[in-house]
């Protein structure tokens, strides 16, 4: 079962920080300020919890 994809950036940068994505988390302004940007982030923080 999925778990619910979080839609507020404070909650994607958490979940970002405990999976320990230092990259992403260094170039997180330039992602988050696109929409569809942080959209597919969402889905990519989704997809690697289900995977560990």
């Amino acid at each position: 079962m999925n778990a619910p994809m979080p839609t507020h950036a404070g909650e994607l940068r958490t979940r970002a920080t405990e999976l320990r994505l230092h990259g992403l988390l260094a170039h997180w302004a330039d992602v988050m300020t696109d929409p569809e940007a942080a959209s597919r982030v969402a889905q990519w923080l989704d997809w690697e919890t289900q995977e560990r």
